[in-house]
């Protein structure tokens, strides 16, 4: 499981596919692609901008059947998009969940959850924090969590010190003046703790 996991911009992001092929060359091992408004030209177009070497560390929200054009197959699945899961083709399914409850729910098919709102989003500026992180603490578990939701160079190691398999970045990175050096400072803090 990749300690650090990138969320794309939702909406359109200038250069954005020159700053995903440098979060890759620079070591991102995982992209989840999120965009909720695009159509699947859109997507296509800006997976063809994306290096083909690249294809098999990106996951898909949207669009699951396009993305398999390219290679990809790894799938996420949204609360209220799960139930049409099929995985005949997935490398890596991922779902989203806001409570241990529904954590509990989900299927051993998934391979990860990205468990939010951990801290006061930064791209959702209406999302408070709602979890209760020493829930995850000695919790046993089915599926690797990953910590959605507010995470910054500043607290990006927190979730780990709760039992936290990974962490997940949006606004953290996209909504800075430098993306690429928001990737890399967060990176750096958790590939140099000895935690991680």
């Amino acid at each position: 499981m990749e300690k650090l996991i990138v969320i794309s911009a939702p909406d359109m992001f200038p250069g954005e596919h020159e700053l995903i092929n440098r979060m890759f060359a620079s070591g991102l091992g995982l992209l989840h692609l999120r965009k909720p408004g695009w159509d699947v030209a859109s997507m296509m177009n800006l997976l063809d901008k994306i290096d083909n070497a690249f294809h098999n560390r990106i996951a898909v929200h949207q669009h699951h059947d396009a993305a398999r054009d390219y290679g990809i197959r790894r799938l996420h699945f949204p609360e209220r998009e799960r139930h049409r899961l099929t995985t005949a083709e997935a490398v890596a399914c991922s779902a989203s969940v806001h409570s241990i409850a529904a954590y509990k729910e989900l299927d051993s098919v998934f391979s990860y959850a990205f468990y939010s709102p951990v801290f006061k989003s930064i791209s959702k500026k209406e999302h408070t924090a709602t979890i209760d992180m020493t829930e995850v603490s000695g919790m046993t578990r089915h599926i690797s969590m990953v910590a959605l939701g507010g995470i910054d160079r500043h607290n990006c190691l927190i979730p780990f010190r709760h039992g936290f398999d990974s962490v997940a970045v949006l606004g953290a990175i996209w909504e800075t003046p430098d993306p690429l050096d928001a990737f890399k400072n967060i990176q750096v803090c958790i590939t140099t703790d000895p935690q991680c």
